[in-house]
């Protein structure tokens, strides 16, 4: 990179070991708040969705009263698959014939006395019109199937053991050290920094023991310099376990 010169040399106790005063000591963590060890090229977490076909049967949609001919209303579980609702009432059968998978299909009446009913596929809303009023207590009893769905959110952790959120880093002269959420520690080393850069760039190299692995972090620090304070701050890096198991690190100062 023009400009710069990456050396990890001078003394590991004095600040001035670094050509420019910058510190990127800090907390650093994932800009949307999920894991910041995280598999190559993934987000924080991935969301699968899982469908079930459920069966619905003995639910009652309404109630003759002797004098009604006219019913509507909606099924409890919607929307409904296409031809699997049936309706009973009296010695009435109704059915969805399957002819359409979405919007609103014609019901078919059995016997076929002039009765007609509805069923919107989309929200589960039936409409009835019988020939003659329904005996008073007699109940519209129908069997359907749906679908209900359920969404698991994974974490695309990318380290073994439990999942890091964090790393805190610490800088003294050219030497640093990284304590992440788990408690874990790594000890390296950072690169001298040219101010004339924008946004200037550190290479760091760490290694240290994570539940129950050897781990090597490499990468650069970045950050936007004024001549007095460095803001911006973020760690470009890739957490690389004993094994060649590797994941990334992309983390903004907090």
């Amino acid at each position: 990179m023009t400009g710069c010169e990456w050396t990890t040399g001078g003394s590991v106790n004095n600040w001035h070991a670094l050509d420019t005063p910058v510190d990127f000591s800090g907390k650093y963590a994932a800009s949307d708040g999920g894991v910041l060890v995280r598999k190559p090229g993934t987000g924080g977490t991935t969301t699968n969705t899982t469908y079930t076909t459920n069966s619905v049967s003995g639910e009652v949609l309404a109630t003759g009263d002797g004098t009604t001919t006219a019913f509507s209303g909606k099924l409890a579980y919607s929307p409904p698959l296409k031809g699997t609702l049936t309706i009973v009432v009296g010695g009435y059968r109704i059915t969805d014939p399957g002819t359409v998978s979405a919007g609103t299909v014609a019901l078919t009446v059995t016997p076929a006395d002039g009765s007609s009913g509805t069923l919107n596929l989309n929200t589960g809303i039936w409409t009835l019109t019988m020939a003659s009023p329904i005996a008073n207590g007699t109940q519209f009893l129908a069997a359907y199937q749906c679908l209900s769905s359920s969404s698991v959110v994974n974490s695309n952790q990318g380290n073994h053991g439990n999942p890091i959120y964090t790393m805190f880093l610490s800088q003294q002269g050219n030497t640093i050290q990284i304590v992440d959420s788990c408690s874990s520690r790594y000890d390296g080393y950072i690169g001298n920094v040219a101010t004339n850069t924008s946004p200037l760039v550190a290479q760091f190299y760490v290694t240290g023991y994570s539940q129950g692995y050897n781990v090597t972090i490499s990468g650069t620090l970045q950050g936007t310099w004024n001549g007095t304070t460095l803001s911006a701050r973020t760690m470009k890096a890739t957490f690389i376990e004993d094994g060649g198991y590797d994941a990334d690190i992309n983390g903004v100062a907090q």
